[in-house]
């Protein structure tokens, strides 16, 4: 069970699915919160440039 749609990206129509699973399985592999993280992310589309707004690789490793 989940929400099934097609998105469009780059032009083309690609099939996209989601469950309740994805915020489970971020929080198992990465220890955080997937909601608290979009919000940084978010935040940090809405302070600068779109193009220019990137979330760093670093943010997302997992805490030993």
């Amino acid at each position: 069970m989940g929400v099934q749609k097609n998105i469009v990206v780059d032009g083309k129509e690609v099939p996209f699915k989601a469950s309740a699973a994805v915020p489970r399985l971020y929080r198992l592999k990465f220890r955080r919160d997937i909601y608290i993280d979009f919000a940084k992310l978010e935040s940090g589309i809405a302070e600068s440039n779109p193009e220019q707004s990137m979330m760093g690789i670093e943010s997302l490793d997992a805490p030993n």
